[in-house]
């Protein structure tokens, strides 16, 4: 197996041990966060949408800010004819103030209506991502973007379809994050350790053992089968490198018994398996040509565990060769 060169290693920064051999340094492959390249790319489709027929698809849908707008006309904008106000002085009396302390807020509001919508798909996408991505972060993330888009748009008095503009500008840069996200994982591949690091605005390394791992799992997505890249992720005895798949399903009711009060119950049943799941960070995440690094991880730790046995081997021979000169003088 041949290792990896000592400029090389030079360049990484990558610390070896006394005795250690370095055999591949590996980046993830440019496809393996595809799925968060398409998350970015939907924004950008999404916002293009809006950008052309965002007025008729508020018209289509509707404009989650309608509502609040219509509660307000009905409690503040015609007090003459609420009597709800009418049935209370001291709200006549501040409706004037409130309705002028109010109404730029409700201008924009009524301005950029078409937006709310827009933001509220986005809302709906980034709790899809969390889900599937098991990353609550991204609940924040895609709704942000949106909002301050909203808000540059406003600050700067544009047009509502700049805020669909900036959106798109968001998303480049998110494509952009994404790339040098990956660009910040690297894999280490040693003679007695699999060694994995990002740096990526923090610094995170985790360092594993030949001894610590079980085994080694290969994982192919349909486009990795494709262009031939994977995730290899180690499992161990302590359940690093393993997640859970969950399934529940549950259900209640509820009725009146007679004249008497009403009487509800319900249940639930689940089961969940354990799969093997970890973050990129925690395993050789997207490296191209996998089966071949599977292999050479397999030969590696096969090499490691059949190390101890060679060397009291070695121990013994020299110690009966060591009595066979004794006995020979």
């Amino acid at each position: 197996m041949p290792d990896v060169p000592d400029s090389c290693i030079e360049d990484s920064g990558f610390k070896l041990l006394e005795g250690e051999k370095l055999y591949k340094i590996i980046k993830p492959h440019p496809l393996s966060f595809i799925d968060m390249y398409f998350m970015w790319v939907l924004v950008i489709l999404l916002s293009l949408l809006f950008l052309v027929y965002g007025d008729s698809l508020g018209e289509l849908i509707g404009n989650p800010a309608a509502t609040p707008l219509f509660i307000y006309d009905g409690f503040l904008n015609s007090s003459s004819e609420n009597l709800l106000i009418r049935s209370m002085p001291y709200l006549t009396e501040t409706r004037q103030d409130i309705y002028e302390f109010t109404l730029p807020l409700t201008t924009v509001l009524r301005e950029y209506a078409p937006v709310s919508l827009w933001i509220f798909l986005l809302t709906i996408l980034s709790i899809l991502v969390s889900f599937l991505k098991i990353a609550l972060r991204w609940c924040i993330i895609l709704p942000a973007a949106g909002i301050t888009s909203l808000i540059v748009a406003v600050a700067l008095d544009l047009d509502p379809r700049f805020a669909y503009f900036f959106g798109i500008l968001f998303s480049l840069v998110g494509v952009l994050m994404v790339e040098l996200y990956r660009r910040a994982h690297t894999f280490y591949v040693t003679g007695s350790r699999l060694v994995t690091e990002a740096t990526f605005l923090t610094r995170k390394k985790n360092e594993l053992g030949y001894d610590k791992i079980n085994n080694v799992v290969l994982d192919q997505s349909l486009v990795g089968r494709v262009f031939n890249f994977g995730t290899l992720i180690p499992a161990t005895a302590s359940g690093l490198g393993m997640g859970e798949d969950s399934a529940y399903l549950g259900f209640g009711a509820a009725g009146e018994v007679g004249s008497g009060p009403l009487i509800g119950g319900g249940a639930a049943a689940g089961r969940s398996i354990t799969v093997p799941r970890t973050r990129s960070m925690y395993s050789l995440f997207g490296v191209s040509n996998p089966a071949e690094i599977e292999h050479l991880i397999s030969a590696l730790i096969s090499d490691f565990r059949e190390a101890p046995h060679l060397k009291d081997i070695k121990k013994t021979l020299g110690q009966m060769r060591d009595h066979m000169q004794e006995d020979n003088l």
